[in-house]
């Protein structure tokens, strides 16, 4: 479950009901929080959904944060993931060249999937033809709330009458909730902001160790630690972490070790593609807090794969931690080709029942064939 306490000022309290607009002085004091300019209202869900066969109801005194959700039941898997789609409406439209950034609470209650996760396309784009957009991104919905965000520049102007947020539903059968959601102008994360807040540390450690800056390009960000979570029985929550890179971590609580050790984890995208036989440099920053094994190590497995099923991948590898903090790595040669786009690091944490913190997460390609 998502820890929602660091990010308080994410919430918008209003005493008017959520298909309410906020009091302008409560939408004033979001505001005041945020690092960019606020460009919707985040007390609304009378959002526009469309496509044939979709069925959609407010849901009110739920846990989501902001008071309520909206719940979509997509009755089939589309041709397409925009054939049944949420519209939220903005306050301002698009300038050419500017950074705008949606945070937006979701869960799912239950979706036709491999993995039992929602999926959700989200688009900023222009309601009118010929709908241009920009940003487009997949986000793997979770069954416990959590925050996502997507990131993008506008390469068109688009007037504010016909600026939306575009969420493409139909990428499952699936029943999905979309709570608060929060649009900018002018920012790239809320959760970069908090994780700043946290971060007071008396030096500024590189989120790139020293023994790894000269290896080859990064392809994992780690700029910051914005990862969707899945799975259940878990809590995490953002630590300080002086001295270690990037001078935060998320602590993970897992109550109970898993059948397989991806039964809870994360899975982290990588900016370029892989070809057969190159080799990276794989490695994790982590420390155990305590962990119900033989010799008190917590554990955590690393992968290289598709974001895909069945997730072929390689370079499999189950690391111990103990209570100091270390940089763990490893070297594999990739044994098959991964488009630009399509791959991802998991770091699975079900191997044990631990409380383990895990800072910055590095692949690195280290040579070509």
């Amino acid at each position: 479950m998502f820890i929602r306490k660091a990010f308080a000022f994410v919430a918008l309290a209003v005493a008017a009901p959520v298909l309410a607009a906020a009091p302008t002085d409560e939408l004033a004091k979001l505001q005041a929080q945020l690092p960019g300019k606020l460009i919707n209202d985040p007390s609304r869900l009378d959002w526009d959904v469309n496509g044939a066969g979709a069925a959609s109801k407010a849901i009110k005194g739920t846990d989501a944060p902001g008071g309520g959700a909206l719940q979509v039941t997509v009755p089939k898997k589309g041709a397409t993931a925009y054939e049944v789609g949420v519209n939220v409406p903005l306050t301002s439209g698009f300038t050419k060249g500017a950074t705008y950034v949606v945070s937006f609470y979701a869960r799912t209650i239950k979706a036709n999937t491999t993995d039992g996760n929602g999926v959700i396309g989200v688009r900023f784009q222009q309601n009118a033809a010929p709908y241009g957009g920009f940003g487009v991104t997949t986000k793997a919905i979770t069954q416990d709330w959590h925050l996502y965000e997507v990131t993008a520049q506008s390469n068109l102007n688009v007037s504010k009458d016909q600026a939306v947020i575009g969420f493409q539903l139909s990428g499952a059968k699936q029943v999905i909730e979309i709570g608060q959601t929060i649009v900018q102008e002018g920012a790239t994360s809320i959760l970069k902001q908090a994780e700043a807040k946290i971060a007071k540390c008396d030096v500024i450690t590189p989120v790139l160790p020293p023994t790894l800056a000269d290896k080859g390009p990064v392809l994992t960000n780690i700029d910051t630690q914005n990862w969707d979570i899945y799975g259940t029985g878990e809590t995490h929550k953002r630590v300080q972490a002086c001295g270690v890179p990037g001078d935060s971590a998320l602590e993970f609580d897992i109550a109970a070790k898993g059948a397989s050790a991806y039964d809870i984890g994360t899975n982290l995208p990588l900016n370029d593609a892989i070809k057969e036989g190159d080799v990276l440099i794989v490695g994790v920053v982590a420390r155990t807090i305590k962990a119900a094994t033989v010799d008190g190590m917590g554990l955590i497995a690393l992968r290289v794969q598709q974001d895909a099923a069945p997730y072929p991948g390689f370079g499999d590898h189950t690391i111990a931690f103990g209570p100091a903090w270390q940089l763990k790595r490893f070297m594999v040669r990739a044994d098959r080709d991964i488009a630009k786009g399509h791959g991802t690091l998991a770091i699975q944490l079900a191997g044990a029942q631990q409380v383990i913190q895990v800072g910055r997460a590095y692949v690195i390609h280290a040579a070509h064939p």
